[in-house]
């Protein structure tokens, strides 16, 4: 049976990276609210998608990213003197909508020929390999990843914690060189949190003065400023569950229409406050689908990552061990 299970299967290696990179693995969410808008000007720029296909494309582009780092950080490994598989630590279901997005249909049946060895590399040939190492070994492929001691990589191994809460633990060594060298898709979504959470509370507010879901929900016999009240009086029993379903229902085209129209206001407000910074974003992806779907290693690496996925029974499909 296939299954889209969401949760992450990583080495414990993999782990390290995932305390301190976890924001990097999860799907993009909406920055201007739940509800998908039909097209705006921020969702159209990568890093910033707001539409199932932008946040699609987003996701997709972090993953390709992923993979470059992971690239980089076997070559530089190599010339440390050490083998290192690449290994992409993204939520499961997130990595099968991102082969949908890149149109990569892989076959279960092709399981034997690259399921096996793939379940074996992707989940612990790494970690196996490096405490197979000696003690000075160890330490010496700790440092070349990392830059920190094989003692505290195999703490965080097994418990998921990083000494000193994690801020500037592992970012070192290889791995830090290849965040250095492919900072990601996201960055520009960081640097705009306050930005994009402030735009949000202003789209709500327009919303809300505009008055159109009042009136609508005024019409049912309830004083209402947006869907949000309503379904706060349901849980508080001050609205009857009769009424309140007919407010929500027959009111949701008029919220929908009014909380659009004021995202995209609030919205062309920030881009113009933004646009260097946006452009920069918009300019530097430009044909970054083409590309990745034209990386041949990508592509294959995307089919057997879900091949692997779309064979595990679902009484297999857990954390990593």
């Amino acid at each position: 049976m296939r299954t889209q299970n969401t949760k992450t299967r990583r080495t414990r290696i993999t782990v390290i990276a995932g305390v301190l990179i976890a924001s990097a693995l999860v799907a993009v969410t909406t920055a201007l609210g739940s509800t998908p808008v039909e097209r705006s000007s921020l969702s159209e720029v990568p890093g910033l998608g707001a539409t199932n296909q932008t946040a699609a494309r987003d996701d997709a582009v972090a993953f390709y990213e992923a993979f470059q780092r992971e690239n980089l950080v076997q070559a530089c490994m190599a010339r440390a003197g050490f083998d290192y598989r690449v290994e992409v630590a993204y939520p499961d279901g997130v990595v099968l909508e991102v082969a949908s997005y890149l149109g990569v249909e892989p076959s279960v049946g092709d399981v034997d020929d690259v399921g096996a060895s793939l379940a074996d590399g992707e989940r612990a040939e790494n970690w196996e390999n490096f405490r197979s190492l000696s003690p000075g070994d160890r330490d010496r492929y700790a440092m070349a990843l990392y830059g920190e001691s094989a003692d505290d990589l195999i703490a965080v191994g097994e418990t998921g914690t990083a000494p000193g809460g994690g801020a500037d633990f592992a970012t070192g060594g290889c791995y830090g060189e290849a965040q250095s060298a492919v900072p990601g898709i996201w960055v520009l979504k960081r640097s705009m949190s306050k930005d994009l959470e402030a735009t949000r509370t202003k789209a709500f507010e327009v919303a809300v003065n505009d008055g159109a879901y009042a009136r609508c929900a005024k019409s049912y016999g309830f004083d209402s400023r947006s869907p949000g009240d309503v379904e706060a009086a349901l849980v508080d029993a001050t609205l009857s569950l009769e009424v309140g379903e007919k407010i929500l229902e027959g009111c949701v085209d008029v919220w929908d229409d009014t909380i659009g129209a004021a995202r995209k206001t609030v919205e062309e407000q920030l881009f113009t406050q933004r646009k260097p910074d946006l452009d920069a974003q918009r300019d530097k992806y430009e044909g970054i689908v083409a590309a990745m779907k034209a990386d041949t290693a990508f592509m294959q690496y995307v089919n057997d990552v879900s091949v692997y996925l779309l064979s595990q029974p679902v009484e297999d499909v857990h954390e990593g061990e």
